[in-house]
């Protein structure tokens, strides 16, 4: 993967987001991270209201152009630089967020834990568990997943992360890029926690988003789930895309 490869995806799906943004009365980007969400069972599987047939048509063809993108580009911060790109094309204010890009993601992740992914510490332990307080589209995470399935892979297993942010587009953008990297590319991790809320405030404000957990704690109390067999859409979306480059 080049950063050629992942600029064009962005732009390529920016350029539909773009255009589609006119033909419907919601802002199109959050439908589209919606109709991803949809398939890991957020909101009950279903979308706030009926959808047009032409959003269904669209939205698809949307998902097939993420899916490919995600095997062409494996653990990249591409929600997060659409969303900055749709923000420059005037669909809506970047709100002062500017997301950290891949290359700085990957290199800060490898610096900050270069004993872990390179040596023996934490070796002992069954499960690293990793906060993210304002994780933003998930880049950070994204870079250090980038990093430790090049460099030791056998650690993916062993890791439980817990994200925090008070912006909902980017929890949404998160826990999409993580939970589809991770099925696309056949990855498991320990467990994964998503909140919405202030990570400076008393925890028990923090509102539950999404996660699952692959091993027993009984000292984690929050509801969770595993990692969805199937993710519906964009498995008919891969094996659409298989079809037509065979």
């Amino acid at each position: 993967m080049t950063c050629s490869t992942a600029q064009n995806h962005i732009s390529a799906i920016s350029a539909k987001l773009d255009r589609y943004w006119h033909l419907s009365t919601d802002n199109f980007f959050s439908l589209f991270l919606d109709d991803l969400l949809t398939c890991f069972g957020v909101n009950g599987g279903k979308h706030a209201r009926p959808l047009e047939p032409s959003e269904r048509e669209q939205l698809f063809e949307l998902g097939q152009m993420y899916a490919r993108a995600v095997i062409d580009c494996p653990y990249e911060d591409l929600l997060g630089q659409i969303y900055m790109d749709l923000a420059g094309r005037g669909h809506k204010k970047a709100l002062g967020q500017f997301f950290t890009p891949n290359s700085v993601c990957r290199i800060m992740a490898e610096m900050s834990n270069y004993d872990m992914i390179h040596g023996d510490a934490f070796a002992d332990l069954d499960v690293i568990r990793v906060a993210e307080p304002t994780c933003g589209s998930g880049a950070m995470v994204l870079g250090m997943l980038h990093c430790i399935k090049e460099k030791n892979p056998a650690l993916l297993e062993k890791l439980d992360f817990t994200l925090i942010d008070i912006d909902r587009t980017c929890i949404r953008m998160a826990a999409i890029q993580i939970l589809t990297n991770l099925l696309i590319h056949g990855d498991l991790l320990a467990g994964l926690r998503v909140y919405r809320g202030n990570a400076l405030g008393s925890s028990s404000e923090l509102e539950w988003f999404i996660g699952f957990q692959n091993y027993q704690d009984e000292s984690v109390t929050e509801k969770v789930a595993p990692v969805p067999d199937r993710f519906v859409t964009l498995e008919k979306n891969l094996d659409m895309f298989f079809e037509l480059a065979s």
